[in-house]
């Protein structure tokens, strides 16, 4: 067999091919790079929330008892953050109960029992009972509060004309209690804008410098949306404060965290 050497044409042509055949395998390669070069970066700059999406142990987590009701309690971090405004030398009880959804969404010593007066009128119209030598604490009236909420065996009538008198409370001082610097309708419901309804019933005394007792119980009832109403009762004990606007600033605080949480419901 004689050996044929190749023809030039044939020459170039084969180089012509592999060229051609590098050529696509770069720009294959290209391709590759640039598609897990973006797969990467798309993987590493998901939002965080997405990257929890997407983690089967996120996903799958079954959430504390802590967390629960960390979550029920939204106005906690509120409340917490009105008494870190005061010295240690006072004492309060506080809790704020959502009454439409049944369920506490903020409190702090709300257990811890305080002596004097009772908050009369609505314990008296809705059978609140006296513990031992007449101390009440923050959570006791909350259940006054609810059983005036749903006021059982009350006619409507009589339940909105009740409702009024809470309202509408004159605004006196008491000279014996007070020293000559409280009024009915300041402390707490003052706090509130006009926008907001708080019918309450409240009792104080100082002895000239500070607040020997404050007791206040509210219906504070918001506006919603399709001419609903959204109703919480708010009830403060406190002992030691020295001016009823420590008690409205807590009035405003509810006001706007309470005013957010609807308008994102």
């Amino acid at each position: 067999m004689v050996y044929q050497p190749a023809q030039p044409s044939e020459i170039k042509k084969k180089h012509k091919r592999s060229r051609v055949v590098q050529i696509l395998l770069d720009v294959l390669t290209l391709v590759l790079v640039a598609g897990a070069t973006y797969a990467i970066f798309r993987l590493t700059s998901v939002a965080p929330e997405n990257q929890e999406s997407n983690n089967p142990e996120v996903v799958n987590k079954v959430p504390t008892e802590e967390e629960e009701e960390e979550n029920k309690e939204w106005l906690a971090r509120t409340i917490g953050g009105w008494l870190e405004t005061f010295s240690r030398d006072f004492r309060v009880g506080v809790e704020v109960y959502d009454l439409d959804n049944d369920l506490v969404i903020g409190q702090a010593y709300a257990d811890e029992p305080f002596t004097g007066h009772i908050v009369s009128e609505i314990g008296a119209k809705f059978g609140l009972g006296q513990t031992t030598a007449g101390a009440y604490s923050a959570r006791e009236l909350t259940e006054a509060l609810k059983a005036a909420f749903k006021h059982a065996g009350m006619s409507e009538e009589d339940w909105q004309a009740y409702k009024a008198t809470l309202l509408a409370q004159p605004e006196v001082y008491s000279a014996d209690r007070c020293q000559g610097y409280c009024k009915v309708r300041d402390g707490l419901p003052a706090g509130f804008s006009d926008k907001v309804k708080v019918y309450n019933e409240n009792y104080m005394n100082s002895n000239g410098s500070y607040y020997e007792t404050y007791r206040d119980a509210a219906l504070v009832e918001f506006a919603a949306a399709e001419n609903k109403t959204r109703n919480f009762a708010v009830v403060v004990l406190g002992y030691g404060f020295s001016f009823q606007t420590d008690f409205q600033k807590l009035g405003e605080m509810l006001e706007k965290k309470i005013t957010l949480y609807l308008e994102n419901e």
